[in-house]
């Protein structure tokens, strides 16, 4: 017979008693860390995803290697997001993670490695609260109702500990291990016969978008910019669990910066020359009427780099637009110094 918490190497824990289990060690572990390193992720949230928290943006889109987090009011720092393996443009949409979140004390908060929907692993780092620390450590530097991170069930303290899920490769089985170090082998799909209890399973959920190019006469760039977040699904840590709903975590919610054709490697749109040159803001090129003024102006030209107009060019040193026999096209370069067509003959002795 199967039993909530025994299982050996050949048998399967019973997945229903587990889910049903009020001190389950999943559950046991939110009510400690409840929304702390994270904050809680509703209905409201979901329709304004972009400003729910904890939110954070990317320095540079060419380096997502750390995503600094703000307070959405006061634009005051609160902690960061670390990616142990900075996302590479090219791997989006992500399939996978491992993060560290630190608080504004710039001390670990979380950890958390994902791999997929079902493999997940997490760690919530204890805390004890001085009241001589400013800004606190378990509060992360805000409390009540602008608190970001949050706290857990006791406010001056969150024992914190491990917890993993992970998925056999090729097949169903599920093995779950907790902060005490008790494991248990379920097949997660024998969770649908769970009545009810199916949904608290525990999983992972990664949503991202590396963004694009926003072109220089787009004023609004926010559809093309880009976003990495992370939520992980807990049962709720009080109250009745048959039928109730799971509550949504959100740990990561940052945002990469849109791609700036001036700065992508390539020339395109009004530049002249690779990310250089073209029209000034609120000007349209002067080889193409009608076309819509800029919004964001390119750098100007290097000295040999292909121009139309003296405008194009970095011109601090006197440099211009000139034509460049050896190439046909016009290039940014000094003139020439001027020679005396018929040059004295040289005095008598």
């Amino acid at each position: 017979m199967l039993t909530p918490g025994c299982s050996s190497s050949n048998d399967l824990s019973d997945i229903c008693g587990w889910l049903r289990d009020p001190q389950g060690c999943y559950r046991t572990l939110f009510d400690d860390v409840r929304t702390r390193c994270g904050a809680v992720y509703d209905d409201a949230s979901a329709a304004d995803e972009e400003f729910s928290p904890p939110r954070g943006r990317f320095v540079t889109r060419n380096t997502l290697d750390t995503c600094v987090l703000t307070h959405p009011d006061t634009g005051e720092v609160t902690g960061q997001v670390r990616f142990d393996t900075a996302p590479a443009l090219t791997e989006f949409p992500l399939q996978g993670l491992q993060v560290t979140r630190l608080d504004a004390r710039n001390e670990p908060c979380s950890s958390m490695t994902i791999t997929s929907a079902f493999n997940f692993s997490l760690k919530f780092y204890p805390c004890t609260e001085d009241p001589s620390d400013d800004p606190p450590v378990c509060k992360d530097a805000f409390s009540g109702e602008t608190s970001l991170s949050g706290v857990g069930k006791d406010p001056n303290a969150v024992v914190g500990g491990e917890f993993s899920v992970t998925t056999e490769e090729g097949r169903d089985i599920y093995l779950t291990t907790c902060p005490d170090g008790q494991q248990y082998r379920f097949n997660r799909f024998e969770s649908v016969k769970c009545d009810g209890y199916d949904q608290l399973l525990p999983h992972a959920e990664i949503d991202s978008d590396a963004g694009g190019t926003a072109p220089p006469w787009i004023e609004d760039i926010k559809p093309y910019e880009g976003w990495i977040r992370l939520r992980l699904t807990y049962p709720p840590y009080e109250g009745e669990l048959q039928g109730a709903e799971p509550t949504v975590i959100q740990y990561v919610n940052c945002t990469i910066p849109f791609q700036d054709p001036c700065f992508d490697g390539m020339k395109n749109y009004y530049e002249t020359d690779l990310d250089c040159g073209g029209p000034f803001v609120g000007e349209s090129p002067n080889n193409q009427p009608g076309a819509p003024p800029v919004a964001r102006a390119c750098p100007r030209c290097d000295t040999g780099m292909i121009c139309e107009t003296d405008d194009d060019c970095d011109t601090s040193e006197g440099v211009q637009c000139l034509d460049d026999p050896t190439s046909g096209f016009k290039r940014c370069k000094k003139p020439e110094p001027a020679t005396d067509p018929d040059p004295d003959p040289d005095p008598d002795p």
